[in-house]
This record gives structure tokens, sequence and C-alpha cells, in this order.
């Protein structure tokens, strides 16, 4: 690292750097408040550029920046360059948290290692962003990177999806530094003196995009030093071309972004002309949060059911299927299996429910009974019980019944789920509340009348607030994925 802080000069890398990233940023702004950003900071010399600039424009634009550094494990001198990295944010005068995982041990089934430290490294972003408040997370990804990406999608056969390559809002993910290349990132960072880490297992040439890295794409800048930018051009070209076949489909189909579910118009679907469904399933897809578009196969199988009945249901891969309910196509996701749960305490209480990570408590008011890991808060139910009445969450077992408020008679659970559309496999994840074997309220049905508050009586709170992660060794599983297009496709993807 250079000895002293960095500190403005006249220098034109450095200028041209500071006007990319504070234009970048003004899009960003909402309402006027910029907000605040946490920098996904490896040390390197893209994120260390992008620290540089935003610890400059700071004062001036009035926001707060917050570095995240996560030490994956995979070589000897990672833990070295996760205190270089602390100490370089320290002298830019950026918080930086710090966080530790074996990536190499939480690699999945049939996951690469690339996907695997891309799956961590976004999980870790992800829960110190909410740990922090940020609004946005901001990656270093830059122009070069943008061609590698292009190159690598036209080696798997990607189609619209794929060639728009690195977006630069994607979620509350963006990216500032698409259109500055290496060299201008490394040449502010020389003009202000500063000093970046090398990360050995990124000069590996088994990953293809090491490969694209080090041997194509100089070659191509030999043939055309403008090679790069027009590769990104394509990327930017094939973005905007989406965007505007997406609106389109959307009007076309009915098209309904809900918040968890979305669908389109299965009869509109149907008449859709075969060239465009596979566009059609990919915006899908992508709203759902589905990291590739669904294979063929699976896409055929759709178009099999379809031609036999209106009563669809298909798996198209990676625990996604596709389900139709009154006339509509939903992309749905399969929860884990669910093992029954059960825990107990007295009123006033609380306890942990690992199983749907959340806290319950039942108190008269104030903050959650005993939880330091309890966060957002997701529910608050107002009912009526007794002091020292012992009570169980749980999820349902076979004939439970319950009330519900505004309705004339008791009815099994069951029913009331199904009458609600609550998926199958999301019933045995809901939180149940029971005493002396009576249910008394449910996740996603709410209290049994008999258990409503009453004038003059006592009522409890009933809260349910989700657990935070905390670092270093928090939970991946507990951490929402960023929804952001992956590397490449596989072999066989619809291509979109």
């Amino acid at each position: 690292m250079g000895s002293s802080p960095v500190t403005a000069t006249n220098s034109p890398a450095l200028a041209r750097l500071l006007n990319e990233v504070a234009a970048a940023l003004s899009r960003l702004a909402t309402e006027g408040s910029p907000g605040s950003y946490l920098v996904a900071f490896s040390g390197g010399a893209d994120s260390s550029a992008l620290l540089v600039a935003l610890s400059h424009l700071r004062e001036k634009l009035g926001f707060e920046v917050l570095a995240a550094h996560l030490d994956h494990g995979m070589d000897p001198g990672s833990a070295g360059r996760a205190a270089a990295a602390a100490e370089l944010a320290a002298r830019l005068r950026v918080p930086c948290h710090s966080g530790h995982r074996e990536v190499l041990a939480e690699r999945e089934s049939g996951e690469s290692l690339e996907e695997a430290a891309r799956r961590v490294r976004y999980g870790f972003l992800e829960a110190v962003r909410k740990q922090t408040r940020a609004d946005w997370i901001l990656t270093a990804h830059h122009r070069d990177d943008q061609a590698e990406t292009v190159l690598l999608r036209l080696l798997y056969g990607s189609g619209l999806a794929g060639l728009a390559g690195i977006l630069p809002v994607s979620g509350r993910v963006a990216r500032p530094l698409l259109a500055l290349g290496r060299g201008d990132l490394q040449a502010a960072l020389t003009e202000v003196g500063v000093l970046w880490l090398t990360d050995p297992t990124n000069a590996s040439l088994k990953p293809v995009r090491n490969r694209l890295r080090a041997r194509l794409l100089p070659a191509l800048e030999r043939e055309d030093p403008s090679a790069l930018e027009l590769l990104a051009r394509v990327a930017a070209l094939t973005a905007g071309l989406r965007t505007r076949l997406d609106t389109r489909l959307a009007r076309w189909l009915d098209y309904r972004e809900a918040a968890t579910e979305p669908s389109l118009g299965l009869p509109h679907f149907a008449k859709l002309a075969p060239e465009l469904q596979p566009f059609a399933l990919s915006l899908l897809q992508r709203s759902a949060g589905a990291a590739y578009p669904p294979s063929r196969q699976a896409a055929e199988e759709l178009g099999r059911q379809l031609a036999r009945s209106s009563r669809i249901r298909s798996d198209c891969g990676s625990s996604w299927y596709w389900e139709s309910s009154q006339r509509r196509l939903y992309l749905r996701r399969k929860e884990p299996v669910c093992a029954p749960f059960s825990y107990t305490f007295r009123v006033p209480g609380g306890v942990i429910v690992r199983e749907v990570g959340l806290h319950v408590s039942l108190e008269l008011a104030g903050p959650a009974v005993g939880s330091p890991e309890a966060g957002e808060v997701v529910a608050e139910i107002g009912l009526q019980l007794a002091e020292g009445d012992a009570v169980e969450i749980r999820n349902r077992r076979p004939g439970d019944r319950l009330q519900p408020v505004g309705r004339s008679s008791v009815k099994r659970l069951k029913e009331v789920l199904i009458d609600l559309g609550i998926p199958r496999q999301q019933r045995d994840r809901l939180p149940l509340l029971a005493v002396a074997g009576n249910l008394v309220w449910a996740d996603r049905v709410g209290l049994d009348r008999r258990y409503c508050p009453q004038p003059g009586k006592r009522s409890w709170v009933l809260k349910m607030t989700r657990l935070q992660p905390t670092w270093p060794g928090a939970d991946s599983a507990s951490c929402p994925q960023v929804n952001e297009p992956a590397p490449a496709e596989p072999a066989g993807q619809v291509n979109t």
C-alpha cells in the first residue's frame, strides 16, 4: 500500500473515474437523497479504484460509503489479503466489514467452484447490506468484464438475455464502472499512488473466463484496439432490445409481476408465435429470480402439456416448476421439505424457530422478548390469552382445525389453506400457535375468532421477527440471493 491517505490531484484518469462514478450514482439517487453504498471490496485494482472514487465524492455528494471484504479461504494468502484490504479501507476512512467463508467446504453438489464462490460472495454482501441498512451494493465490474461476459455467453450459444451481459442495475446491486476499462482504473490508482492487491486464483487458466482474459481478449485488441468497446456496445444494444421486447410481451400476455409469483395469461401464451414463446418464458424466469432460462426439454414438455390440457404442472429445472391456476401460468420454486417442528413456552415469553428463520414472542408491549438476532418485524397480532398459558409454536398436523375470523364455522386447516390458494409445498413451513391442543393462530390464515381480543380483558401481542445473520460465519441459507445473471448458461438452455 502507499504510505499516505489518498488525496485529490489534478490527474486526468482520476477525473474521468470520478465523473463516471458521480454520473452513475446520480442515476441511483431518488428524491434528492444520495443514499448509502456498500462496496464489494476485494482490494484488487477494480474495487480499489471504486472505493477511492467514492471516498473522494462522499463529502461533496453527501452519501455514506462502506466496504465489505470476504476472505474466501481458497488459497493460503487469502487471510493476508483480507488484512491488507481492511488497512486500505481504513486509510480511506471507510468502515470495512470483513467475513470469512470456506468456499470449498460450502460448494454444493454439481456446482462449479466459480458458481459456489459467487453464491457465497453475494450472500455475504446481501447480509452485510441488510445489517448496515445500506441502500445499494456496488461492484467494480467494468468494460473489460462486460466484453468477457459477452464472449463467454457467445461460446455457450446464449440469446438476448445472455448477450445483454452485466446489467448496470440488478436488484439492489449497481455497477458504476461499466463505461471504463481495466487500464483506466489502474491508471487512476497509479496517479494517486495506491497499490492494489493481486488474487493468485485469478491467474489460473482453468476457468474459461480466465483463459479468455489472458489469451483471447489481448489477441482481439491487437487486431482492433476498439474490440472491447465494440463488445460492450453489443451488450448495451442487446439490453435495450431485450427491454423493448419484454415490454411488448408483457402487454400481449397480460403479464403480472406479483411480489413473489409473476404470471402470464395462458390463453395469450398459447396463441403466441412459437418463435416468441421462449422469450416469454425467459421473462417469467427472470422476474421470479431464476438464474437460468428453462432447458429446451423442459419447454418442450410444457408445450406437450399445453396441447393436452389447461392444467399444467411441469418442472423447468433448478428446483423451479411451471403451474397453472385460473388460466394463468405461474413460475414457482420448490420449497425444501420442512420436517415437523414444535417449540413451547409460557406467556409472556418467546422462542427462536430456526426451521422458518423467525423469533416468535408473546408480550404485552415493547420489543420482542430476548432475541439478539431479531431483525425485521414481519407480523404483530393481538390475541386473547391468559398469563402463564403454555403455548406451542409448530407446523401443521393432520386434523388441525380452526375458525378464522369471518368464517361461520370451524374448518379443517387444510381446506382453509386450499381456499386461500397457498401452494402445497409452502403449507408445512407455516408457523402455527396452539394452546392445549387448539389452534389459536396460523400464518397466512390469521386468528381463530375465539381468541380475538375482548374489551376489558388483558390481550397479548404475538410478534414475529425475522432472524438476521451475523458475520463472520453467518448461515448463507438465510441470506437472499441477488437476482443477477450468472456468468454463463449451461448447455442446452432455451436460446433467448
